[in-house]
């Protein structure tokens, strides 16, 4: 009798074990699971549609209301090394570098994270929609990203670090950029960022141009015939044959007018204005930035070797066997079995043979008198890594 209690006993107590059991697992799963979000009442601010009076317009579809741009802060950083590059923070280059809200231009370093603004002179801003715009996305650009510039026509022209490209995108086409997921930002290409760094100070001053009296100027693709018009009703003059095609877009050579230069900034057609200097087959900055010899004016051969004795074969345009740089020591040794056919002493495409030739063989003959020479320095050496050997040209 009493193992028969028992066992019932046990078997009761083992139900209600496993009765509490899956009530406790309920009570889990309860705790657990995910409630339904509650709605959220969310504020977006509509774009800015007109330019700032005083800064950059920012097209942005912010997680914030914009406050008013009467209120806007205008703050600007100076750069003692750039005194012209604008900035809107305090940021250093290289903390901007790993910022992915950084957008960095020649002329002006824009933290878009930032709600300062920067300072741009009246007469370097836009007039109006400009036509092209820095768009930058959120995080690494993607195809999603390219997508939505796609669906409001915008056309990419550029990469601009970070995580940006220039385009050319109507004003409406602007404003729903600002609207769309992948965008962060959308800024206004300015006059103030087309400009080459050494024509800022005159442009910023309003000064004339001084020594630099033509321009080149690069215009965004598709948009040479109406540029040319624009630049000419501006009182600019084209440079006969001194049109090309380039990687962005067409260069044209301008002489502009002396009073209203600074104008050809603001055409909506112009994407680059920088000075213009005369081709000539000099190798001052590229020895350097080979390692050939620091600093420039160094006239001591590369790890104290001369080349002599040696040949090297360039494979390139051909080679200019009259440059006093290489006179004497360009063509075919007779010991070589290889014909003139494949052997060119002529440099057949503007001279890029013979900039290749002299960057390694130069003696430095030919050189302008008294190395003085716009964009160097003075006193400035010209020789080549190994100034003694001998160039066996292949064009």
């Amino acid at each position: 009798m009493k193992s028969r209690t028992w066992f019932l006993l046990s078997l009761l107590l083992l139900a209600a074990a496993a009765g509490f059991w899956r009530l406790g697992e309920r009570r889990v799963a309860q705790t657990a699971a995910p409630s339904a979000p509650a709605p959220v009442a969310t504020t977006v601010a509509a774009p800015v549609t007109s330019p700032h009076p005083t800064g950059p317009t920012l097209l942005s579809k912010p997680i914030a209301p914009v406050r008013p741009a009467a209120v806007t802060p205008l703050v600007q950083f100076r750069d003692e090394k750039f005194p012209h590059r604008l900035k809107n923070t305090p940021k250093s280059l290289d903390e901007l570098a790993r910022s992915e809200t950084a957008v960095l231009l020649d002329n002006a370093f824009i933290e878009t994270g930032e709600p300062a603004r920067i300072d741009i002179p009246a007469h370097l801003r836009s007039v109006g929609a400009p036509g092209s715009y820095v768009v930058q996305a959120r995080g690494e650009i993607d195809n999603l990203f390219r997508e939505q510039l796609a669906l409001v026509g915008a056309e990419i022209v550029s990469y601009i670090p970070n995580n940006a490209y220039l385009v050319r995108a109507s004003e409406s086409g602007a404003r729903k950029l600002g609207t769309y997921s992948r965008v962060r930002s959308v800024l206004f290409y300015e006059p103030y960022y087309k400009l080459e760094k050494s024509l800022l100070p005159l442009a910023v001053e309003q000064r004339a141009l001084g020594e630099y009296d033509f321009l080149n100027v690069v215009l965004f693709p598709g948009t040479h015939d109406a540029g040319v018009r624009d630049i000419e009703a501006l009182g600019g003059k084209l440079v006969p044959g001194m049109t090309e095609t380039v990687p962005f877009g067409t260069k044209v050579t301008v002489r502009p007018s002396v009073d209203n230069w600074i104008a050809i900034t603001r055409l909506a057609a112009v994407q680059t204005v920088s000075p213009y200097r005369q081709r000539v087959l000099m190798n001052d900055l590229t020895r350097q930035r080979l390692g050939v010899t620091v600093p420039a004016v160094s006239s001591v051969n590369y790890l104290g070797l001369s080349g002599a004795g040696v040949t090297v074969a360039v494979a390139d345009s051909g080679v200019d066997a009259g440059h006093p740089a290489l006179a004497g020591r360009v063509g075919s040794p007779p010991l070589y079995i290889l014909t003139n056919a494949i052997n060119s002493t002529t440099d057949v495409r503007g001279g890029h043979g013979t900039h290749v030739a002299g960057t390694i063989a130069g003696n430095g003959g030919g050189s302008p008198a008294g190395n003085t020479v716009i964009g160097s320095v003075r006193g400035v050496n010209f020789r080549g890594m190994a100034p003694s050997a001998l160039i066996f040209p292949l064009a």
